[in-house]
């Protein structure tokens, strides 16, 4: 059997079919909404929730369209093969990257576990691919990505794991992007869950299918295994997913369609006929309910500034401070492209911050978080994060409730973590920063950002130690 790749242009016959046949390169998803959360936000909300919690809240984002808008033009992948003496073609549509959640300048490459994969396709009308697929869509993939892998520990399936291997991702992506922007189809950055056979004929319990992380030489890294469980995903799994319609010969049928022919499924799958070619799902589906939303405006200071301070926000400064000099930072930021700094260049002493008063259900209980950064060796140096549940607006006020999160270490993001519940309308975030030495160093800088406010959520059922649960699979 020869089989080859061509591109698209080549198959001048198929011109006008393909002009009928605009939707399978098109997404079936609503229009992001505006405000929708951003890839780090999401991040942020998602880190400390059970899996079931974090996989209902993936669900819900995709329902509602929180994915980048370059995803939604699909990429084209065409096969053709000699099959028993005839020529045959396949044209099929994919996303140009594995899944994620977001805008296009803040998207999270977002891992979940086959069940949750098999809902997403159903409800965008994909598939996932096989591994001849996946063949295929490296080597059309006009960006190829060398494999960034991670050391192996219990850690690999959590969210700030999945994040720092984003990151790594982004950072191979972003100098590229002038050549190949974002919508040019992408390979090598992630492992695919794959349909096969094997989900069903592999030993019990229900196992995932992972294949792939092509190489730069074209070899992937990840042959075809089913070793995890179902309820498996680390940070190197994406879902890549295929529009389920196709061309096949200039004519429009669908993958489960030529999988099922005993003879052409041979241009979509190296194991012959693929007859049910999706990952079990429990029933009813999930109903998707909405994600929390952040309270707090222009958390993560992407949304402009206005005199050195982010909008929405108001300095403050201390009775005999200072003056404090606010600005927007870009190095120092802790997600997207901004963050908000306050500082001086000199040793005089200065104390004060950024608020924002947020309006509120009285008897609520709210979940706070940010990150703080400082760069400061002065002596009396100090970093705190709080909330006034009065709603007051002066940040020495008693009523603030601070969390002293200076540390022993200079130059490090630290996490701030709290839940309060409001006894009124409104509840003001603070952060508040200085030093009251003129020793130990010539300057002092604070930085703040990923600021989010969400209605706290009951407690979740623990989640069952990883030691019980499935055991994590060495990584080349």
């Amino acid at each position: 059997m020869k089989m080859h790749l061509e591109p698209i242009g080549a198959i001048v016959c198929l011109i006008l079919c393909l002009s009928s046949f605009a939707s399978a390169a098109t997404l079936n998803i609503p229009p992001r909404p505006a405000g929708a959360l951003k890839g780090s936000e999401f991040v942020n909300l998602v880190t400390f929730m059970t899996q079931d919690a974090r996989e209902q809240n993936i669900y819900n984002q995709i329902s509602i369209g929180n994915i980048p808008d370059f995803y939604r033009t699909l990429c084209a992948v065409t096969v053709t093969a000699n099959l028993s003496g005839q020529d045959h073609t396949v044209i099929y549509y994919v996303t140009p990257d594995y899944l994620a959640i977001g805008s296009d300048d803040d998207y999270f490459l977002c891992p979940m576990t086959p069940i949750l994969a098999q809902q997403v396709a159903d409800l965008l009308q994909c598939s996932l691919p096989t591994c001849k697929m996946v063949d295929a869509i490296w080597t059309h993939a006009a960006v190829k990505l060398a494999p960034a892998p991670i050391p192996p520990s219990p850690q690999m399936t959590t969210v700030p794991v999945f994040n720092q291997h984003n990151t790594m991702v982004w950072n191979q992506r972003q100098p590229v992007l002038s050549q190949f922007p974002l919508g040019a189809l992408v390979g090598g950055d992630k492992k695919d869950v794959v349909i096969t056979n094997r989900i069903y004929t592999a030993s019990p319990p229900p196992r995932v299918a992972i294949y792939g992380w092509h190489q730069l030489n074209g070899t992937p890294i990840q042959p075809l295994t089913t070793v995890h469980a179902s309820t498996y995903a680390d940070y190197s799994h994406g879902i890549r997913l295929a529009n389920l319609k196709l061309l096949m010969d200039g004519q429009e049928k669908t993958i489960p369609e030529v999988l099922a022919d005993s003879v052409l499924s041979a241009l979509l799958s190296d194991e012959g006929v693929i007859s049910t070619p999706r990952y079990p799902t429990p029933t009813p589906q999930p109903t998707p309910t909405p994600a929390p939303t952040n309270l707090v405006k222009n958390g993560s200071f992407e949304e402009g500034f206005t005199s050195g301070v982010g909008n929405n926000w108001t300095k403050w400064e201390a009775p005999g401070s200072n003056t404090i000099t606010f600005g927007q930072a870009s190095v120092n930021k802790h997600d997207g492209s901004y963050s908000q700094y306050w500082a001086r260049s000199d040793t005089s002493l200065f104390n004060g911050g950024i608020y924002q008063k947020i309006t509120v259900t009285p008897g609520t209980t709210y979940k706070i978080s940010a990150w703080i950064k400082r760069q400061s060796l002065l002596t009396g140096t100090s970093m705190e994060f709080g909330y006034d549940l009065s709603g007051g607006t002066d940040g020495m006020a008693s009523s603030v409730v601070y969390t002293d999160l200076t540390g022993a270490t200079d130059n490090i993001w630290v996490a701030y973590n709290a839940t309060g519940t409001s006894t009124g309308g409104n509840i003001t975030l603070f952060a508040r920063a200085g030093h009251t030495g003129t020793a130990g160093g010539t300057n002092s800088y604070f930085y703040l950002d990923q600021i989010n406010m969400i209605v706290s959520e009951p407690t979740p059922t623990p989640p069952i130690p990883p030691s019980t649960q499935n055991t994590y699979w060495r990584m080349y």
